[in-house]
């Protein structure tokens, strides 16, 4: 029997004039799961949730919900609820009036929409503000007011079109964790766009990090960070430094890749057993500590360029012959124990399990 998924896109394509913005997607989403499109801007990522909603056409490709195929019916027939960056409040309707209209145009009776409303705008605290009009509301307000509308119709689907992009960061981390409760609470499946990492590593059960139109990698948070499956995911998620080498021999052991630091031994190839590749490891895997033998991989001595203290985490710049960047060095947990200033020698190692190797295009 096959597995029915809350949401399903197969083979989504779509093309502008000649132009291809998003190639072949795949992806499925189980009932109360909740997914980030992260990506550059271009990347596909926000035609793809204006597909799902309607507002775009396929030009090859199904969305189904719960099985059913949706793409060919209009948007308001989908039971979809969307929220926009621009919250697109009605200016000459109080808050109430807003979250009502929804329910308005499906003929639900007045007594019904009061009550519907009235629920909604008590899960995200804005029953004091019911007869407010939107100009009267904080940007943080108007999101509150914004969502409640999209969920008062009890959608299958929540869409999510970066609403936080415009909001002052304390107030936006406070949303995103408001939000993210909400949703938990309601069970509802979400579908969330970004281009900010943090957002998406905050908020998500699933991550799908975009590029061109495809997916390079749908994982959870962690192991999108962890375990980037190509070049790209882990330059967009989090930082790190790159390194290219040669692959000059291999076995049962390993690869042993030379690259302009030192020779590591016992690495995995990339899939394409290509020679060239290009070498990456995250700052937190920098250590100042002794490396057992078995896990020894890069050991690393440099000068220390600059020191950035960012309140729980200090991270050092690391000067590195053969290097064209700086090595990122986490020294939060050096610092504790002894000052670091620019100018200090530092003595590193990269073990060799930390170390991620792709193919070097």
């Amino acid at each position: 029997m096959n597995h029915t998924y809350d949401l399903e896109l197969s083979d989504v394509v779509k093309d502008f004039g000649g132009t291809r913005v998003v190639d072949r997607l795949n992806i499925s989403i189980e009932k109360g799961e909740f997914i980030s499109l992260l990506g550059p801007s271009g990347c596909g990522k926000s035609t793809t949730l204006m597909m799902i909603a309607g507002f775009e056409g396929l030009s090859d490709g199904q969305v189904k919900v719960r099985g059913n195929r949706i793409d060919h019916l209009l948007p308001e027939r989908r039971n979809i609820g969307i929220v926009f960056q621009a919250y697109a409040l009605f200016p000459h309707m109080s808050v109430r009036q807003n979250v009502e209209y929804g329910l308005k145009m499906r003929k639900v009776p007045a007594a019904e929409r009061k009550s519907r409303a009235g629920k909604l705008l008590d899960l995200v605290h804005m029953t004091a503000f019911s007869d407010r009009y939107p100009r009267q509301l904080s940007g943080g307000q108007q999101q509150r007011v914004a969502l409640a509308r999209a969920l008062v119709t009890e959608p299958s689907i929540l869409l999510l079109d970066e609403p936080f992009s415009a909001l002052d960061r304390q107030l936006r981390e406070d949303l995103q964790r408001e939000v993210r409760a909400l949703q938990r609470s309601l069970g509802i499946t979400t579908i969330f766009v970004t281009h900010d990492q943090d957002e998406a590593l905050l908020m998500s059960d699933r991550i799908a990090v975009m590029n061109r139109g495809k997916v390079e990698q749908c994982a959870a948070p962690q192991n999108l960070y962890k375990s980037p499956a190509t070049e790209f995911v882990a330059r967009f998620i989090g930082r790190g430094t790159f390194l290219d080498g040669t692959a000059v021999a291999g076995g049962a052991a390993g690869l042993t890749i030379d690259t302009p630091i030192g020779q590591v031994q016992g690495m995995k190839g990339p899939d394409a057993g290509s020679k060239n590749v290009r070498l990456f490891f995250r700052p937190e895997d920098v250590t100042s500590d002794p490396v057992g033998e078995m896990d020894r991989g890069l050991a690393i001595t440099g000068p220390v360029r600059a020191v950035y203290f960012q309140g729980a985490s200090t991270t050092a710049e690391v000067l590195v012959a053969g290097l064209d960047a700086p090595l990122l060095f986490d020294a939060s947990e050096m610092v504790r124990h002894r000052s670091l200033s620019e100018g200090d020698t530092l003595s590193l190692h990269v073990p060799r399990t930390k170390i991620h190797v792709f193919a070097r295009q």
